[in-house]
């Protein structure tokens, strides 16, 4: 009997692995724009990303595991699109701004009134506040006055 041996790349498995969670990431940054947190299921993301619960589950454990990868990998791209904005161009920083607020505001409003009852929506809620506030300052930074040791931190 001739058995032959088989090689295993171990680099295109880390590929594709790592191919998969973003997948997954995004399929649920996806469904976050347009259900509420509650609402989406593990069934709903591996149906939507062409996987199984249980690939879902060995990769992230937790539906909330799932969304903290999510919120740290910036799956619904806000970070992203606001940094687009041009520093101190008013015009441009407002067609940004109003762009993602018609983009994600119904998501952001979803997530704020689930706040109370869930930690990973406060944790995207307060996620999504620091991240405005460090944008804001960013592009407004020309006119904004100088801080000094003096100042306090209003965060």
């Amino acid at each position: 009997m001739n058995i032959e041996k088989r090689t295993y790349n171990n680099t295109s498995r880390a590929k594709n692995a790592d191919k998969s969670t973003i997948n997954i990431i995004h399929t649920t940054g996806l469904l976050w724009t347009k259900y509420a947190i509650n609402d989406i299921t593990l069934e709903m993301i591996a149906e939507h990303s062409g996987l199984t619960i249980r690939t879902l589950l060995r990769k992230f454990g937790t539906k909330e595991n799932l969304f903290e990868a999510c919120l740290a990998y910036d799956a619904a791209h806000v970070k992203k699109k606001r940094n687009m904005a041009r520093k101190g161009d008013i015009g441009h920083i407002v067609s940004t701004l109003i762009e993602n607020y018609e983009e994600m505001g119904d998501a952001s409003i979803r997530t704020i009134f689930l706040e109370p009852d869930m930690e990973i929506a406060r944790k995207i809620g307060q996620t999504g506040r620091e991240t405005h506030r460090a944008w804001c300052a960013q592009v407004f930074e020309p006119f904004l006055p100088e801080q000094n040791a003096n100042s306090y931190d209003m965060t």
